[in-house]
């Protein structure tokens, strides 16, 4: 099972791995859902352990954001954040 689409896929010596997608129809939405999804069922086959609970989502954007994204990582619900570390950075949606 590949992972095309995913930055920094996970790896034994790479604990973050960030899955983006940009979003400008409901469909898109549906599309990022299916490669959390993928993500969950690559770590499955892999015998790699993710922690849901320390999993996050970020919307970075312009626009005034209506509906949340909704995602789930192994049937948990991922909180919106405002920010997230990557790398050493702090990214901001301010």
């Amino acid at each position: 099972m590949t992972l095309d689409g995913i930055l920094n896929p996970p790896s034994d010596f790479l604990p973050i791995t960030v899955i983006y997608r940009n979003i400008t129809k409901d469909e898109d939405i549906i599309t990022l859902q299916g490669d959390v999804d993928r993500l969950g069922e690559w770590a499955v086959v892999n015998a790699m352990k993710i922690n849901p609970s320390r999993s996050k989502a970020v919307c970075f954007t312009r626009a005034r954001v209506k509906d949340p994204l909704n995602c789930s990582l192994m049937d948990t619900l991922t909180p919106e954040a405002n920010s997230c570390k990557y790398l050493g950075i702090i990214l901001r949606i301010d």
